[in-house]
């Protein structure tokens, strides 16, 4: 009935299994169609109507952890409830991460409405600072088990030169391309030792805020989906991901320019209003669009290396393109930290 459940083994029998069924409070037998719906580089999504309620799911299936996390299913989940009660996320209503009948963790939320970002609306960018402020201000759980980046920056650099170090040590490292990848390292740590110990206020962030990953509506709130690997840290991180050159022409041609990505932070601290105190906020809004950009270009490297081999379960081709792009020698050499 769901053959599209057949590109991951054992998924047709789990959402045939009692336990799923029960959790869910589906009927015994499978009478829902689940659609296949969107994937990302490490999950498969599938769209379904509960036959009971007639409420649209999202079933999503782990494919792999950019975290490096054995309970990578699990860990999501647990993100999505710490955020429950901030307005501008996916409920979180079923985990299982066990892989008994199916080889990877399963995950229900809610099915949320809306249109992708675009960049060029400013109506939407009005939207995104919303989001970022209702998310950054809600308060962490006292309970919530989510990693802590204590020191955004440099924990940042060292996932960078962990990624790198795939394609350096690899035997398709191009050597102009690992010159510039060391000296943007290189940049990075004097970066972090001039910054010194920061005193930032700590919230759950997003970390890969792409603009496919924002559900903007007129009438009713927007919201911010895929929550795959989330952190309690600088708030700083998620804004400046979200304007680094990196992220921005990843999925479209566009590029904020400076004034646009002073602005664009200038209303975010707006929408905060007093929330939470962080006097150093904006600047740091600013340098992290510089990581981010350090950090799209070591992750292309590792990413590079996978697509050579074919090693991932899901090939994206958009991704194979825009690896070019920012492994190539003339690009590397236009970034500076």
């Amino acid at each position: 009935m769901n053959e599209c459940l057949n590109i991951i083994e054992g998924l047709n029998d789990f959402v045939a299994s009692s336990s799923y069924r029960e959790a869910m409070n589906l009927p015994a037998q499978v009478t829902e169609t689940y659609i296949d719906f969107a994937h990302g580089e490490y999950n498969q999504n599938f769209t379904f109507v509960h036959p009971v309620t007639g409420e649209r799911y999202i079933l999503r299936v782990e494919r792999g952890s950019q975290m490096g996390l054995e309970h990578q299913i699990e860990y999501e989940f647990s993100g999505l409830k710490a955020l429950e009660g901030c307005g501008r996320t996916p409920a979180a209503l079923y985990c299982d991460g066990s892989k008994t009948l199916c080889k990877n963790g399963v995950l229900v939320e809610t099915f949320l409405p809306g249109e992708k970002l675009d960049y060029k609306n400013q109506r939407h960018l009005d939207e995104a600072s919303s989001i970022f402020a209702e998310i950054h201000a809600h308060a962490v759980p006292d309970d919530c088990n989510l990693i802590k980046a204590k020191n955004a920056f440099a924990e940042m650099l060292a996932e960078c030169k962990k990624m790198s170090a795939v394609y350096l040590e690899s035997s398709i490292c191009k050597p102009k391309v690992k010159a510039e990848i060391e000296r943007l390292l290189s940049e990075g740590e004097e970066t972090v030792w001039n910054l010194g110990d920061i005193q930032n206020h700590f919230s759950i962030v997003n970390t890969e805020v792409n603009n496919t990953n924002f559900l903007i509506n007129a009438d009713e709130p927007s919201y911010l989906i895929d929550w795959e690997k989330p952190l309690i840290a600088d708030p700083a991180q998620d804004i400046g991901h979200f304007l680094a050159d990196t992220t921005t022409f990843w999925k479209t041609d566009f590029f904020f320019t400076a004034q646009q990505k002073r602005d664009f932070v200038n209303d975010y601290i707006e929408r905060i209003d007093g929330r939470f105190k962080d006097t150093g906020l904006a600047d740091r809004c600013l340098k992290f669009a510089n990581f981010t950009c350090l950090r799209g270009i070591t992750w292309c490297a590792m990413a590079s290396l996978e697509y050579a081999n074919a090693t991932k379960d899901i090939l994206d081709p958009v991704t194979a393109e825009k690896l070019v792009h920012y492994l190539d020698v003339d690009y590397l050499q236009s970034v500076n930290l």
